[in-house]
């Protein structure tokens, strides 16, 4: 039964609706609030307390008046659409300082609404003086409002904003009435990153610029407006009255013709340079916006400033040389706005199944059948000819589109825009190469959609008329003579007769099916570019160079290896060979595929073994008998002999087969006549005479530092010595290898010292003598080292007194002195004496002795002591690493074992704890570690500077104990001996070198070769 109408009037009726759209129309519900205003009156918003709401009529806000604290009269703007304000402008806003832009005081929300405080202005805005039928003069406009909002349009664009609603009612005097100020920035747009602004919310219609009015804004578009301003507040009306009816909505796309296809008509009277302000501000054509030169560009800010300065300049549209086929109408494509032929040809170029669609349904004939017969009628062939050629329909529509932009260079495949040739053929030589790796299995970047797709079209390009196109009058390069390669020999682009014979040649190869796709594709980016991106076996490489730098690595690391690779590449290679246009390139292949045809020299199998005696891999090889010949004489001197020794010998009948049958030269009898000039000395050769001689002379020089070296060498090679200085042939050289024997019989040797001869023992053992004065004990310690040596000496003439005055002092003791005073004894504790205390091994085969204590600084009843003698061979720490005192193993032993065992309990209460700073090197960039306290320590760098100023004391000679543990010492027979700073590096530690000089890069803290000289404080016992 049907329900009365008076039951159903109510009832909304059922509706086939899915859920998904109603709840779409109720979020719009919700949404729209465009009546549902909070009234605020009385409420305090941020730092304004609201007055009341004022009278006025405004579509996108309730304005009320309000005032702050001050008592400043503001006006308060709460907006009714949700998020009608961009915070980022309002930002930008906040930021400026113009007497010409209203300033923004608060930005806030309340009740999702945004609200802005600006100051209140006392007088009415000029669209209000309008309404009253005030009009303003031309001296006012010129001298107060032209030059106002100018300044005030100027500052809003430089901080990246634009107004977009331009007109009258948004220009307001200040309260001085000395400049106009903008206000009303509600619908202003961000344009910092962007000169074309898109948005559906629009301007005023009747002073709107056609772009504006089909969603565009660019700063022109507020320059637009500005004119039509001028022309209402001159006048009282606007040009194109009937886009001021509140209900205009335009023609069918939104846009009204009338601004477009006819000029602004001026009412008799109408000031001639007001005229011409307002035209060229109103201008429709912004084909050339950015041409500063071109007369034909709507005007701006520099115009403005030209016509208030009275300079005369030409009006736009008046002076010819615009657009050939009249204004370009803004072209809507794919919900894009464009507004010059290129731009719309640029789009359609990226996005040609849509153009072909477009160009298809007709929009485009139909578009330019308002302004531009003859290009109607280019649009109208194209179209025709798509029922014709449907398998050319992307090249008809390119082929268009190059028409309606013919200054347009730019090449579009693949989704993607190419600035000309040689752009295209960097980037498919980028993706061929990509793609050629990946289909190898190897490893590359990534290969991206846009690489297929831009392969796909190029294959297209290829074979279309496009290709031709731009291989011929496109083409930015002059027909000058063909080179030999379709590309120049530097990899420039290749001059148009090239560029046709290369695409004749890659059609030839496409239909012939000779070559695969992505080889055709680095052939052509080759050609016109100067990428050279390749892939090898799988492997990508960013140019050729990158991979004969691999390749060279991986001969120098395994030459069979790389030999092997080479031939597996071999084809690949003859393609890059042949494809690469420039010299360089080609010479960088040409050396890699050089290789296949080197000789190569590997060992035969060694049959006792079973195993190859040199290797798998080959010792040498060469590519002709004069780079034989060159590996030979850049080699090292040290190594070439051997190298010429092996050739001769180990190579012997295999290098003489290819001298002769294969290079056809006399390279094995060079090779030859090399070795037999070759001298040996035992497991030492030598190219030449003159080698060998520098060889001994080095050796005898070495011998006067290093006599015991000089004696070990002879020894081993006394009889090649005597071979050799038996040759009249070497001349100099046979009497160089028998100086080299007399000088090694002459060496002296005490143990581990050597001596170049009897007089350099009798220097040294008068030294020591010498030295005893200063340091009482030194021949005494001395000869009990060495008693069973100097035993062995005594019997020489010339040293046997100096000899038995050391062996007398081995027996002597030297008494400890003392004072007596009142009866008191005073032992030596002051610097330079020698203190008894506490015992440590002197010598490996006897019982500990008493340590001896140099007393190097007195303090009141303080003292610090420096051991004697190094006592034992120590490393800093037993690891190579970067150290610290704090941390070392040394530290760790002295106030641990030697502690424990050196000192007595009544000894062990006179030693002090002190407190240790141990600074590092800035300089360096190495730290010393943390403050540490310790009973023994080792000096700093900087006590040896303040205590050891007598450089005999900073000598640390070694006990026997010592020297058995591997210490080493100098021909002083003193050693290096540990501080506690760190050296050089952090793994390093600085020290006292044997000469008693400051060491401060020091050695490394594992060096096994230094000795202990521990320190420490005492507090000196009374007597």
């Amino acid at each position: 039964m049907s329900e009365s109408p008076e039951k159903s009037a109510g009832k909304i009726p059922e509706t086939k609706l899915n859920a998904d759209f109603i709840g779409k129309l109720e979020a719009t519900r919700l949404n729209t609030r465009l009546q549902e205003m909070p009234d605020i009156s009385g409420m305090t918003l941020g730092s304004c307390h609201v007055d009341s709401r004022m009278n006025v009529v405004s579509g996108e806000a309730d304005i009320y008046r309000c005032h702050d604290e001050a008592g400043r009269e503001l006006i308060l703007k709460l907006y009714r659409r949700e998020q009608a304000l961009k915070p980022d402008v309002v930002a930008r806003l906040q930021e400026i300082r113009s007497p010409c832009v209203a300033p923004v005081l608060e930005f806030g929300e309340y009740q999702r609404h945004q609200y802005i405080v600006r100051p209140f202005y006392r007088y009415p805005n000029l669209a209000e003086v309008l309404r009253d039928g005030k009009r303003f003069t031309l001296e006012e406009l010129r001298s107060l409002i032209i030059p106002s909002v100018a300044d005030g349009l100027r500052t809003v664009h430089e901080a990246g904003i634009l107004h977009r609603d331009l007109k009258p009612a948004n220009m307001i005097p200040d309260d001085s009435g000395q400049h106009i100020v903008l206000i009303d920035f509600g619908i202003s747009a961000d344009a910092r990153d962007r000169s074309l602004v898109f948005s559906s919310t629009g301007m005023t219609p009747c002073y709107a610029a056609p772009e504006a009015l089909r969603g565009g804004y660019l700063r022109e578009t507020d320059y637009y407006a500005l004119g039509i301003s001028l022309f209402e507040l001159y006048t009282g009306s606007v040009p194109f009255q009937e886009t001021a009816n509140p209900d205009y909505r335009g023609d069918q796309g939104g846009l009204s013709l009338m601004p477009l296809l006819h000029r602004i008509e001026f009412p008799e009277g109408f000031p001639e340079d007001l005229r011409d302000l307002v035209l060229g501000l109103t201008y429709v054509d912004l084909t050339h916006r950015n041409e500063p030169r071109n007369p034909n560009r709507r005007w701006g800010d520099p115009e403005i400033r030209k016509w208030l300065n009275h300079e005369s300049q030409p009006i736009p549209g008046e002076q010819g040389g615009g657009f050939a086929s009249g204004v370009f109408l803004p072209y809507r494509f794919r919900n894009q706005q464009y507004l010059t032929p290129e731009d719309l040809a640029r789009a359609l170029l990226k996005d040609p199944d849509a153009g072909v669609l477009e160009l298809g349904r007709g929009i485009l004939a139909h578009h330019f059948g308002y302004t531009s017969p003859e290009t109607a009628a280019l649009c109208q062939k194209a179209q025709d000819r798509l029922t014709h050629d449907k398998a050319g329909n992307r090249e008809i529509l390119k082929r268009l589109c190059y028409e309606l932009a013919p200054d347009l260079r730019s090449l579009f495949l693949g989704g993607r825009e190419f600035a000309d040739l040689s752009s295209l053929g960097e980037e498919t030589v980028r993706a061929a190469a990509r793609t050629k790796s990946q289909e190898y299995g190897g490893t590359a970047p990534e290969v991206r959609d846009e690489d297929a797709a831009l392969l796909n079209d190029f294959r297209e390009f290829i074979r279309g008329d496009l290709a031709s196109f731009f291989c011929g009058e496109r083409s930015a390069v002059p027909p000058e003579n063909p080179a030999e390669h379709p590309a120049g020999e530097s990899g420039e682009p290749a001059p148009k007769s090239g560029l046709r014979t290369l695409l004749d040649n890659l059609r030839r190869m496409l239909a012939e099916d000779s070559l695969a796709e992505t080889d055709l594709a680095l052939l052509f980016g080759y050609a016109v570019s100067g990428n050279r991106e390749l892939s090898l076996g799988g492997k990508y490489y960013p140019n050729p160079k990158a991979a004969a730098a691999e390749l060279d690595a991986l001969r120098a690391r395994d030459p069979g290896a790389a030999l092997k690779r080479i031939g597996e590449l071999r084809d690949e290679l003859q393609f890059y060979e042949k494809a690469f246009p420039d010299p360089e390139s080609r010479a960088l292949i040409s050396g890699m595929l050089a290789d296949v045809r080197r000789a190569v020299f590997r060992s035969k199998q060694d049959k006792r073994s079973g195993a190859v005696s040199s290797g798998r891999d080959p010792e040498y090889q060469c590519g002709s008998p004069e780079e034989l010949l060159e590996l030979i004489r850049t080699a090292p001197a040290s190594e070439r002999p051997y190298i010429v020794r092996r050739l001769s010998q180990g190579y012997a009948t295999a290098l003489r087969d290819v001298s002769e049958k294969v290079w056809k030269s006399d390279v094995f009898e060079k090779v030859r006549e090399m070795t037999q000039e070759i001298i040996s000395l035992g497991e030492y050769l030598f190219s030449s005479h003159e080698e060998f001689q520098e060889f001994a002379r080095d050796l005898l020089r070495q011998g006067e530092q290093n006599p015991r070296y000089l004696r070990d060498f002879v020894h081993t090679h006394r009889e090649a010595l005597n071979s050799l200085g038996a040759r009249e042939d070497l001349k100099e050289g046979a009497t160089l290898a028998r100086e080299l024997i007399t000088a090694a019989d002459r060496v002296i040797t005490l143990d581990y010292y050597a001596f170049p001869s009897l007089d350099g023992l009798e220097a040294f053992l008068q030294e020591l003598r010498e030295r005893e004065t200063k340091r009482p004990g030194l021949m005494r310690d001395f000869a009990r080292a060495h008693r069973s040596s100097l035993e062995d000496l005594a019997s020489i003439p010339g040293i046997s007194a100096l000899v038995r005055d050391l062996l007398k002092a081995a027996d002597t003791v030297l008494p400890e002195g003392e004072i007596m005073l009142n009866g008191v004894r005073y032992p030596y504790m002051s610097p330079g004496d020698i203190v008894p205390l506490g015992t440590f091994r002197f010598s490996h085969d006897k019982p500990a002795a008493p340590l001896e204590w140099l007393v190097i600084r007195r303090s009141g009843d303080q003292a610090l002591l420096l051991s004697r003698y190094g006592i034992d061979a120590r490393p800093f720490h037993g690891a190579h690493q970067d150290i610290v005192w704090e941390m070392c193993d040394l530290r760790a032993w002295l106030n641990g074992e030697f502690w424990e065992r050196a000192f007595s309990e009544k000894e062990k209460k006179l030693i002090m704890v002190t407190r240790l700073e141990t600074p590092g090197s800035a300089a360096q960039g190495t730290t010393g570690g943390d403050v540490t306290a310790d009973r023994i320590f080792c000096l700093s760098a900087a006590e040896v500077k303040e205590h050891l100023r007598d450089k005999a004391w900073r000598i640390c000679e070694p006990t026997p104990y010592a020297r058995s543990r591997g210490c080493r010492a100098g021909l002083n027979g003193a050693s290096f001996w540990w501080l506690r700073n760190p050296g050089g590096l952090q793994n390093k530690v600085a020290g006292v070198g044997e000469t008693g000089a400051l060491s401060l890069g020091g050695n490394y803290a594992d060096y096994a070769g230094a000795v202990a000289r521990p320190a420490m404080w005492i507090t000196v016992p009374e007597q």
